[in-house]
C-alpha cells in the first residue's frame, strides 16, 4: 500500500492555468469580448453594404468606447459578470435579508 501523500507514478500532472484563471481578450473576459466583437461586427457589415464607408468610423469609435468600459469593469472585479448573474439571481430574496 502506498502513503497518504504520494502520487501514483504516471497520474501526477500540473493543472493547466486555464482551468482555474480567467480568460482574457483585449484585457476584457473572453465571451464578453467576443460578443461585442460579434455585435460590432454584424454592425460594421449592414453599414459596409448600406451606407457610405465613412459611417465606419463612429462604429469603431463606439467599439473602442465599449471595449474600454469592459477593461474599465475588468480592473474593478475581474469576475463582474457572475456578480451581476448572482445579483440577479438571489433578487427576490433580498428582503428577508436585510432586516431593520
Amino acid at each position: 500500500m502506498r502513503k497518504r501523500g504520494e502520487y501514483i507514478p504516471g497520474l501526477h500532472e500540473d493543472i493547466h492555468p486555464g482551468v482555474w484563471q480567467r480568460q482574457l481578450l483585449l484585457w476584457a473576459p473572453k465571451k464578453w469580448t467576443m460578443c461585442w466583437m460579434a455585435l460590432c461586427g454584424m454592425a460594421g457589415a449592414k453599414i459596409l453594404f448600406s451606407f457610405p464607408f465613412v459611417l465606419e468610423i463612429p462604429l469603431f469609435g463606439l467599439w473602442s468606447l465599449g471595449q474600454y468600459g469592459l477593461v474599465l469593469l475588468t480592473k474593478w472585479d475581474l469576475y463582474f459578470d457572475d456578480v451581476l448573474i448572482a445579483s440577479f439571481r438571489t433578487r427576490r430574496y433580498r428582503k428577508r435579508y436585510e432586516a431593520g
